[in-house]
């Protein structure tokens, strides 16, 4: 029996990863808006990932995962900056194939909607914070025996 690894923790991992090797500033990631992300944002962005949807075209061998992305930060260029790393980390790591080591790896990443601008409750009554939002499908694969 096949069990699909979870997309979610690989792509945090490839994340948080890519960001650790650059200077600066690292995002907070989680697969989720942490319940004090404004706190948070005094040290650094914050960036939540997390799966809304998608399918397994193939049970034992692919699954294709759409992920929501937002970034928050309290500087507007900062915030949508962070958001474009993340589409571009991403990409790469589906490119190069990046695993957990443990039970899968990303294997194919496409843009539904790019990191966009976005003032919805969340944000509304804080005119000091800026949040981008986009959504990827990106497939994972588990590691076969």
């Amino acid at each position: 029996m096949t069990v699909l690894p979870d997309a979610e923790y690989i792509a945090i991992c490839a994340l948080r990863a890519a960001f650790s090797k650059q200077k600066g500033r690292t995002p907070y990631i989680q697969p989720r808006i942490p319940a004090n992300a404004f706190e948070l944002l005094q040290g650094g962005p914050v960036v939540a990932l997390y799966k809304v949807g998608g399918k397994a075209p193939n049970p034992g061998y692919v699954d294709n995962s759409m992920f929501a992305v937002q970034v928050m930060d309290l500087d507007r260029r900062a915030a949508h900056r962070v958001a474009r790393e993340v589409r571009e980390h991403l990409k790469a790591a589906c490119d190069r194939q990046f695993t957990d080591g443990e039970e899968g790896y990303l294997a194919n990443f496409r843009e539904v909607s790019g990191p966009m601008a976005t003032g919805d409750e969340l944000t509304s009554n804080r005119p000091d914070t800026f949040r981008f939002v986009a959504t990827y499908m990106v497939s994972t694969k588990p590691i076969r025996p």
